[in-house]
């Protein structure tokens, strides 16, 4: 009777050590599975280039237009001039839904930089084909001066997004109008990624 208690129990220590070998084996098959199924986050693959994230993660990217420099005299310059950052064409071609999320994604190329000091977004006004930014304006004998770089300027998030990107979202929900992003840099040339809000139906 002993002998056989020995076997018995043999037999049942073996059968334990087998049957947790089985659940490892199981789980570690079952870990590389779900990593090797996982979706790879998508990034930029040039820096400074702004996207828009769909909800599941593609990237859209956003209209690129070159900015000049406009400047409108009045009275000869008598009665004032303004000084405007201008884009041609009225709308942007890349539309968003007014209440849809908006995520926007970047890869800085100064990565050491807060990213709140180089990149900003700012509102634009439809005016004679264009879209502009008053840059400085000033009044008759430059008695009154004015600029929209601070008013029209909106306040946004900055979120790590993959191994080397930024996501970036604005504080407050956007209204229906034209955008454009731009990196601050020591380019004479600004280069603007830029998107329209429409009214939600």
């Amino acid at each position: 009777m002993t002998r056989q208690f020995k076997f018995v129990d043999h037999l049942s220590n073996t059968c334990t050590v087998v049957a947790g070998t089985i659940v490892l084996t199981l789980s570690i098959v079952s870990a590389t599975g779900n990593a090797q199924t996982a979706p790879k986050i998508q990034e930029p693959e040039y820096a400074n280039s702004f996207f828009r994230s769909e909800a599941d993660g593609t990237l859209i990217p956003l209209e690129r237009k070159p900015v000049t420099i406009g400047m409108k005299t009045k009275a000869l310059g008598f009665g004032g001039a303004d000084a405007t950052y201008q884009i041609q064409e009225e709308h942007s071609p890349v539309r968003v839904k007014a209440g849809t999320p908006l995520n926007l994604v970047v890869r800085l190329e100064k990565q050491d930089v807060d990213p709140a000091t180089q990149v900003l977004l700012y509102t634009l006004k439809i005016e004679k084909g264009q879209r502009k930014l008053l840059i400085n304006g000033v009044g008759a004998f430059g008695i009154h001066s004015k600029s929209d770089l601070a008013t029209k300027q909106s306040q946004l998030t900055f979120l790590k997004y993959g191994q080397a990107s930024l996501k970036i979202e604005p504080q407050t929900p956007l209204s229906p109008g034209e955008y454009a992003v731009v990196v601050q840099s020591q380019n004479p040339q600004i280069t603007a990624y830029c998107f329209g809000v429409d009214a939600a139906n």
